[in-house]
């Protein structure tokens, strides 16, 4: 399914997240395979954040990654921002973020007039984000938001508050514990709704962590020039 088609999905009330297949060849998956061997054992930053909006934003993605995971990166983002029929975006690459327990949580908006809709996700080596096949339960969402309420309250003193944080979202996790747990293939990238009281519910998947597994991913906002640059505005501070 491409972009176009993804994003029609949300035509009906009841879908908080479609999936898409990425554009990737043969030649695509063998470099893919060579950057994990070459860098599965390295220190790397968690993330960085990237703009179409800078000159030389594919300049930086190379750099951060590698000239032909760049290309890749870039190929699969193009075919996004013309599918969502939008200008720009603002680009998170990550590298090994995980979870020994999920972390359920909704984004909210990036951006206003118009507001943003939707993130895009993909995961090109490791597993893939978890997404919620949730029916928006009423009383389950009203039970999170009074926990998630709690937890802003809680994040202002992080260091003095860990425990409590955890404990919070163990009783969030609760909540969905009969609900399927949906993680696509990494050839498959999703679409979800944010900003909303239909946004998806979405966590980093789960990861022994003594495995120290090697994961890359990218999420992707589109959106006018004006949007990113709100974005880059908000996050550069």
């Amino acid at each position: 399914m491409d972009i176009k088609n993804s994003l029609s999905k949300f035509k009906s009330k009841n879908v908080s997240f479609s999936n898409f297949k990425l554009k990737l060849s043969k030649k695509d998956k063998q470099e893919i395979n060579k950057f994990y061997e070459l860098n599965s054992k390295n220190t790397i930053p968690n993330g960085r954040d990237f703009y179409t909006i800078d000159d030389d934003y594919i300049d930086q993605i190379s750099e951060f990654t590698s000239p032909e995971l760049c290309k890749i990166i870039i190929k699969n983002l193009n075919e996004i921002i013309k599918g969502s029929n939008k200008s720009n975006a603002w680009i998170c690459i990550n590298f090994n973020t995980y979870r020994t327990e999920y972390r359920w949580h909704r984004d909210g908006t990036f951006y206003l007039n118009p507001r943003s809709k939707y993130k895009f996700a993909f995961t090109l080596i490791g597993p893939s984000t978890c997404l919620l096949d949730f029916d928006n339960n009423k009383m389950i969402i009203e039970k999170y938001n009074k926990l998630d309420l709690l937890a802003q309250d809680l994040y202002k003193d992080y260091n003095n508050n860990k425990e409590k944080i955890l404990e919070n979202q163990r009783k969030k996790n609760k909540l969905f514990s009969n609900y399927v747990v949906v993680q696509n293939n990494n050839d498959t990238g999703c679409v979800f709704k944010v900003g909303d009281e239909k946004s998806a519910f979405h966590s980093e998947p789960l990861v022994d962590i003594d495995l120290k597994l090697f994961r890359l991913y990218i999420s992707i906002v589109t959106g006018s020039k004006k949007n990113i640059e709100v974005i880059k505005k908000h996050r550069s501070r």
